[in-house]
């Protein structure tokens, strides 16, 4: 399914006089969303071990690598609805087998590369959570709000939008590593399963210290369903025989659907017309209305 009806999936809460919008970005909005998460990442305790602030160099990476990633079509902001700011902003991909990050030398800087390490452990515990199933599954860099607007309904009514695009892709599994009680909460009641708990190991030595342990991987496993596969009714018994129709007002002889309702049965069924191409429906969300 094209990447373009990700630009359909949109979501709009709050009371009327402070709503929120969440949709895909603009290109004009990269700009606005690459300092918004620069400034999470920078001054959030959970990146701290990373220690970005005294690599010059890293900071120079991470800005184009997260440039890179806006442009995937696959980023999503959180717009007050009644100034446009920007408030909140989740980039997601998807994960297929032949996808290769890169390998980022020392040139790159330290802690760019220890983020990177970092990714890609998350995305080899993903995969060996999927692999029985799947071979490709949705993802996120991470969920990054305002200092302002953190902990608050923004991150409830922007987590199930991660359902709602890997759908849009038809794609049934999406899962990430979710950092902090509050958005593990958030993740149970919109029916995540925990698939791993980490806690501080040496595969992640150099985020000893940071305040991101336990880091739990969650993911979820959708029922995709077509529109086709639900709006044609099921055939009905076999009619009993019925008197021959009176006849039409319509100067065709050949059958034809009839535009009244209340129009007499044909003796055989009308073929139903071909199925228009809509967005696949998840069938086992739950019910996140406030």
């Amino acid at each position: 399914m094209a990447v373009e009806q990700i630009r359909y999936v949109e979501r709009i809460f709050g009371p009327s006089d402070a709503q929120y919008l969440i949709r895909a970005l603009h290109n004009e909005e990269h700009d606005q969303a690459l300092g918004l998460i620069l400034n999470d990442i920078y001054s959030t305790p959970k990146f701290y071990g990373l220690d970005f602030k005294s690599d010059e160099k890293s900071m120079e990476s991470l800005e184009s690598f997260i440039k890179e990633k806006l442009k995937t079509k696959f980023a999503f902001g959180c717009f007050k609805n009644e100034t446009n700011e920007l408030v909140g902003v989740d980039i997601m991909y998807v994960w297929r087998p032949n996808d290769h990050v890169g390998d980022y030398g020392p040139e790159y800087g330290e802690s760019f590369c220890n983020y990177m390490k970092y990714l890609k452990y998350m995305e080899r515990r993903l995969r060996y959570n999927f692999a029985e199933k799947f071979i490709k599954f949705l993802t996120s860099l991470g969920l990054f709000i305002l200092p302002e607007y953190q902990n608050s309904d923004i991150e409830k009514h922007m987590l199930p939008i991660r359902t709602e695009v890997a759908s849009a892709q038809g794609i049934r599994a999406n899962g990430a590593a979710l950092i902090g009680e509050m958005m593990q909460n958030l993740a149970k009641g919109l029916r995540y399963k925990l698939l791993e708990e980490i806690k501080e190991v040496r595969d992640l030595e150099y985020l000893i210290g940071a305040a991101i342990f336990p880091i739990k991987i969650y993911g979820k496993i959708a029922i995709l369903r077509t529109s086709s596969s639900s709006s044609s009714p099921s055939p009905s018994p076999s009619p009993s025989p019925s008197p021959s129709p009176s006849p039409s007002p319509s100067p065709s002889p050949s059958p034809s659907p009839s535009p009244s309702p209340s129009s007499s049965p044909s003796s055989s069924p009308p073929s139903s017309p071909p199925a228009q191409r809509r967005l696949p429906m998840v069938i086992d969300l739950t019910n996140d209305d406030d």
